[in-house]
């Protein structure tokens, strides 16, 4: 396993975002095939925190929040941009030595899961730009209804449950 800059000593911050379209589908991202982690799995967007917290530190408001680590991860693994002004749902927080491949008894993640409707004029804006991309081989929407049926990478299963039950 390749060495991550981002994974040290203690907890790894980390987030997920659910994005949810007006068809019931959720953008998912395909995890590149030379991953360290999960490789080829289907995983909701996401990534490390760019914060002191990164380096196991608990996080206490540093360099970048989580509600603005899930966007910037967003945009970088999908191209979808949302406005910075948007309100993310918190689904909660996600934290143990089994999530991660690269999690052991000294390091492990934790990471702030968020939601996000997209209403169907900001979805016909958006639409056409979705591409894998970073670490993601590949982006697309998939049914909720499909992806009840598949392992998800990480702990994404449970992420996605949680966050459906919110929008009941």
């Amino acid at each position: 396993m390749k060495a991550n800059s981002f994974y040290h000593l203690g907890a790894n911050h980390t987030v997920d975002i659910v994005i949810i379209n007006p068809m019931n589908e959720v953008l998912m991202i395909k995890r590149s095939s030379t991953s360290d982690a999960c490789p080829s799995m289907l995983a909701l967007p996401g990534g490390f925190i760019n914060t002191e917290a990164s380096k196991g530190e608990e996080w206490k408001g540093g360099l970048e929040k989580p509600e603005d680590a899930a966007l910037r991860e967003l945009a970088e693994e999908t191209n979808l941009t949302l406005p910075s002004t948007i309100k993310l749902t918190p689904v909660g927080i996600y934290e143990g030595n089994h999530r991660d491949p690269r999690d052991n008894q000294i390091s492990w993640s934790k990471s702030h899961a968020f939601l996000y409707p997209m209403d169907q004029k900001l979805y016909d804006l958006q639409k056409d730009h979705i591409r894998g991309m970073d670490d993601a081989d590949e982006a697309r929407w998939i049914k909720i209804t499909e992806l009840e049926k598949i392992e998800l990478a990480f702990d994404h299963n449970k992420i996605l449950s949680d966050a459906l039950k919110l929008l009941k």
